[in-house]
């Protein structure tokens, strides 16, 4: 579990690397979220509402919550929470996903409430926002706390590729766009590396060969399963070429394609 402390700044874990600009999607959860200076119109008000890249969609009771998690960037959990309801949405997030970032607002949250949020990985705790700099505070940690969690899932496939260092390799985020390519790669298939971020990596790929691993390649990944077999490869110049290639599923639904002439019979 990691409490991120004020003042600290992701970019601090990749020293040199800019950062980028994603948006961050933020799911609120009070006891009322209509409540006249609730939680809701917190969320929804000035200057939190206009900071840059954070957008909140839903602002909903502890029982709704659970529905809305997966799909949330991060958990903002309001002052008005009980107890219990606290406790049983943390237990909730620990359940379905530990790495998303919780800010807790409370004034003093009980001992049970603070043993809960050490099980996360990614949390802050701050008290409930009143004041327009205080609403900005709560924005510059909601970004600093989800910035932490997606610099250190891009160092963990990134050392991953590193792993494979041999061979040409391509990183994949969970939403299907690739995040990174080592040299080898974009030597391999023709271009930059930058050429390749953020291309959806069924550009690497020829429509049936897309259709093929489709059918054969990722109910196996979903089994837990590493897939190898010889593929047919599109280079950025639209000509292709047959080599061996691996892919590999991470935890957080990333994707590792390694790519070598080995034929398959080698390994």
């Amino acid at each position: 579990m990691a409490m991120i402390e004020s003042g600290s700044s992701p970019a601090e874990l990749l020293p040199g690397e800019e950062q980028p600009a994603a948006s961050i999607s933020v799911l609120g959860v009070a006891a009322d979220p209509d409540a006249e200076e609730g939680l809701g119109e917190l969320l929804a008000g000035d200057p939190l509402a206009d900071a840059d890249r954070i957008s909140v969609p839903t602002v909903t009771t502890p029982a709704a919550a659970p529905a809305h998690v997966d799909a949330a960037d991060c958990v903002v959990v309001g002052s008005d929470l009980s107890e219990d309801d606290s406790l049983e949405l943390l237990e909730t997030i620990l359940e379905r996903d530990r790495t998303v970032p919780v800010v807790l607002l409370a004034h003093a949250p009980s001992r049970a409430v603070r043993d809960a949020l050490t099980e996360l990985d990614w949390t802050d705790r701050l008290r409930p926002a009143a004041t327009r700099s205080e609403r900005a505070h709560l924005a510059d940690r909601i970004r600093t706390v989800v910035g932490y969690r997606r610099v250190t899932a891009m160092a963990r496939r990134s050392l991953a590729a590193l792993a494979h260092g041999s061979d040409a390799v391509a990183i994949v985020a969970p939403d299907g766009t690739v995040e990174y390519v080592n040299p080898l790669f974009a030597r391999q298939f023709g271009a930059a590396p930058s050429e390749f971020v953020g291309r959806p990596w069924r550009a690497l790929f020829p429509d049936a060969e897309v259709s093929r691993l489709a059918e054969d390649a990722f109910p196996s990944l979903a089994d837990g399963w590493r897939w190898i077999g010889d593929c047919e490869l599109r280079r950025a110049d639209g000509s292709t070429f047959t080599a061996q290639t691996r892919i590999d599923a991470l935890d957080d639904d990333s994707l590792v394609f390694t790519v070598s002439d080995r034929p398959v019979d080698e390994d």
